[in-house]
C-alpha cells in the first residue's frame, strides 16, 4: 500500500506541475513495477513489436495529411487507432502526442495510462484500483486480462491462474483483435466515450476478451475448457457466445445481456451488436446452421437472426426485428418476419451517430462501388427478362 501510494504521488506531481501532457508522459511511466506475470516468450515479443509499429506508421501517415479541425475528425481513424477526447480536444495536440511516441509502441495504451492519470486529479481516492489495474501493467493486453481475472475467478480457477490461461492462449491476431474491441467499445458508446473506462467497466469488452480465449482453446481441442469458460462468462455477463463461432476485429457488444451467438455464426470486422441479440438456429437444421454477418453491419437491440443466412455487408437490422431469409448489401430491414425498408444513404451526412460514423471512412467508398455494381445487375436482369420471348 505504502509502495503503491508514493508511486502514485510521484506519478501525480510529474504531472501536474508540467505543462502539457505530451511532455510529461516519459518521466511518468519511467519506473516499472515488478509484476507476478509470468514473461512471455520471445516470439510473441516480436508478433507485438511488429503490431505497434504498423500502428505507428499508419497514424503518423494519417496525421500528415490535411483534415478536419472539429471533432468529426476522431471518426476519420482506422479501426486500430484511438485519439483520447479526455487528453485532445483537437487534431493538433493529437499529432504532436503522434510525433513524441511513433517509436515508443502502442500509442492506444500510452493514451490509456494517460487517461488513468488524468483522472486522478478528480478521483484520487481511485488511485489504488488505478495503480493495480492499469498503471502497474506491462501491457494493455495484461491490464485488461487481469480486470477480467478478478472478474471470473472461482474457487476452482483462481484470478492468477485464469490470468496465465490468458496470456498463454492469445495470439498476435488476437491481441490485435481486442485493441480494435477496445478502440469500438469507447468509440461507439455516448455512455463511455474513453478507452480506460471500456477496459474497467464494459461488460460487452470482458465478454469478447473471454469469448476469444475460449476460441484458441477451441481451436486447440481444449473443448471441456473452453465450455466451462462460456459457462463462467454466461454466469458474470449474461451472454452465451459459442467459443466455435467466429468473429472479426472491431466488433462493440454493447453489452452483454441477453447476447446469444451460436456455434457455427461468423461475424464481420466493424460490427456493432446491441442487447439482447441473437444469432441462431432455426431448430430445423444440423450443421451449419447459424447466420453470417459481412462487416459493418448494425444489430440493433433485441434484433434476432435465425438460419444460415448472410447478413450482407452494411446492412441495418432495426431493433426486435426477427430475421429468417438472407439480408442483401446495405439493407435496412424491420418487421416480423423482417423486410427491407429502405436501403442505406451513402452520403457522408448520413453517417451521423456513434454507431456509424466509423463506417464512412471505412466503407463510404467501397459501399457506394457495391451499389452501383448491384445497380447494373439489377437492369441487366430486367433487360434478360424483357427479351424473353413468351411461351407459346
Amino acid at each position: 500500500i505504502i509502495y503503491c501510494s508514493v508511486s502514485l504521488s510521484s506519478i501525480r506531481n510529474d504531472f501536474f506541475s508540467t505543462g502539457t501532457k505530451t511532455q510529461m508522459v516519459a518521466s511518468a511511466f519511467m519506473h516499472t513495477p515488478t509484476t507476478t506475470t509470468k514473461k512471455q516468450p520471445a516470439t510473441r515479443s516480436r508478433r507485438e513489436t511488429s503490431f505497434t509499429r504498423t500502428t505507428t506508421t499508419i497514424t503518423t501517415k494519417l496525421a500528415s495529411t490535411n483534415g478536419d479541425m472539429d471533432g468529426s475528425w476522431r471518426s476519420n481513424l482506422p479501426r486500430d487507432v484511438y485519439a483520447s477526447p479526455l487528453l485532445w480536444q483537437g487534431r493538433t495536440d493529437w499529432v504532436a502526442f503522434l510525433k513524441q511516441f511513433d517509436q515508443n509502441g502502442d500509442l492506444l495504451w500510452e493514451q490509456v495510462k494517460l487517461e488513468a492519470i488524468t483522472q486522478l486529479s478528480t478521483e484520487p481516492e481511485a488511485g489504488p484500483q488505478l495503480y493495480q489495474s492499469i498503471l502497474s501493467q506491462g501491457s494493455l493486453l495484461e491490464a485488461i486480462v487481469s480486470i477480467i481475472a478478478n472478474e471470473v475467478q472461482s474457487e476452482l480457477i483462481p484470478a492468477t491462474q485464469i490470468k496465465q490461461l490468458f496470456m498463454d492462449n492469445l495470439n498476435e491476431w488476437d491481441a490485435e483483435s481486442i485493441h480494435c474491441d477496445v478502440i469500438a467499445a469507447a468509440t461507439r458508446s455516448p455512455s463511455v466515450e474513453l478507452a480506460i473506462l471500456a477496459i474497467l467497466f464494459h461488460t460487452g469488452l470482458h465478454a469478447l476478451v473471454c469469448y476469444r480465449v475460449g476460441h484458441r482453446l477451441w481451436q486447440a481441442d481444449r473443448t471441456g475448457l473452453a465450455k466451462y469458460l462460456q459457462s463462467t462468462v454466461s454466469k458474470h455477463y449474461s451472454a452465451d457466445i459459442h467459443p466455435a463461432c467466429s468473429m472479426g476485429q472491431g466488433i462493440y457488444l454493447c453489452t452483454s445481456a441477453g447476447v446469444v451467438i451460436g456455434e457455427t455464426a461468423t461475424v464481420g470486422n466493424d460490427v456493432s451488436i446491441l442487447h439482447g441479440v441473437t444469432l441462431g438456429g432455426t431448430g430445423k437444421e444440423l450443421g451449419d446452421r447459424h447466420p453470417k454477418v459481412q462487416h459493418g453491419v448494425i444489430l440493433k437491440d433485441c434484433a434476432t437472426v435465425l438460419g444460415n443466412i448472410p447478413v450482407g455487408t452494411g446492412a441495418v437490422v432495426m431493433a426486435k426485428a426477427i430475421v429468417n431469409k438472407p439480408v442483401p448489401p446495405l439493407a435496412i430491414m424491420s418487421g416480423v418476419p423482417a423486410k427491407v425498408v429502405t436501403t442505406r444513404t451513402l452520403s457522408r451526412e448520413a453517417f451521423h451517430d456513434d454507431l456509424e460514423e466509423h463506417l464512412a471512412f471505412k466503407y463510404l467508398d467501397e459501399w457506394k462501388e457495391l451499389k452501383q455494381q448491384m445497380g447494373d445487375e439489377a437492369s441487366a436482369a430486367e433487360d434478360a427478362a424483357a427479351i424473353k420471348p413468351a411461351k407459346g
